[in-house]
């Protein structure tokens, strides 16, 4: 018997009833598994990149998904975190609502 741990992890993150977690994902890309707990908006491919980052508090952690490996730093400096929050609210708000059609 094994266990959905994606369908429990959504389950959990969707009963924080916490404000949904904004997600840029690189235009065409259709994989969105956390729909009910996130919220995505698309950026074209040339201002992507393959470096993920998790603002929380007063840190950030940057991830880096290598060949044989993941990579995590984190920072924690809140003149850091609020300079990349501003740049992130920038992206998200210029960023499109929707996959581009072509």
């Amino acid at each position: 018997m094994g266990y959905d741990f994606d369908a429990m992890h959504m389950d959990r993150m969707t009963e924080l009833k916490k404000e949904k977690i904004r997600c840029l994902l690189k235009d065409k890309d259709t994989y969105i598994p956390s729909h009910r707990y996130c919220d995505y908006r698309w950026v074209p491919p040339e201002q992507f990149a393959d470096v993920s980052f998790y603002i929380y508090g007063d840190k950030v952690g940057f991830i880096e998904f290598l060949e044989n490996e993941v990579r995590v730093t984190v920072v924690n400096n809140s003149a850091v975190v609020t300079a990349l929050r501003t740049m992130f609210d920038l992206y998200w708000n210029t960023s499109l609502l929707k996959q581009s059609e072509n």
